[in-house]
């Protein structure tokens, strides 16, 4: 039977100071970046998933919440939007055999659209 474990790594940017000798509850989405299989040499594997935070929410026992940013770039977080439409859109499902299939022809039509940046900008300035 293989043996599974997650590796922890990464930190979390938080607006406020927490309190020491406070209880907390923290609720972390994480991310998968690495996964590492390693033969035990009896059949078995060793499979360690390195995981860093992306979103993480903190209860304290007051029921006061403390949302961390997000830390992730711009562009994580667009790939990781579009991976998300990508799985639950039967009709993108069907198209692309697969997200990076689906992913380089997004980016290809964006970078066509670029001609129209101008058009971007007045539409982002007008809702300054």
């Amino acid at each position: 039977m293989n043996t599974h474990y997650l590796k922890f790594s990464g930190k979390v940017n938080i607006p406020e100071p927490m309190k020491n000798d406070e209880n907390y509850r923290i609720g972390i989405d994480w991310s998968i970046y690495n996964t590492n299989v390693s033969s035990n040499q009896d059949g078995t594997d060793t499979v360690t998933y390195s995981i860093r935070p992306v979103q993480c929410i903190i209860h304290d026992t007051l029921g006061e919440t403390i949302k961390a940013k997000d830390i992730r770039s711009n562009s994580e977080r667009l790939r990781a939007y579009l991976f998300r439409k990508y799985n639950n859109d039967h009709r993108l499902l069907e198209k692309f055999n697969t997200f990076d299939e689906f992913y380089d022809s997004w980016f290809s039509m964006m970078y066509k659209d670029l001609g129209n940046m101008s058009n971007h900008i007045d539409f982002i300035c007008n809702l300054l």
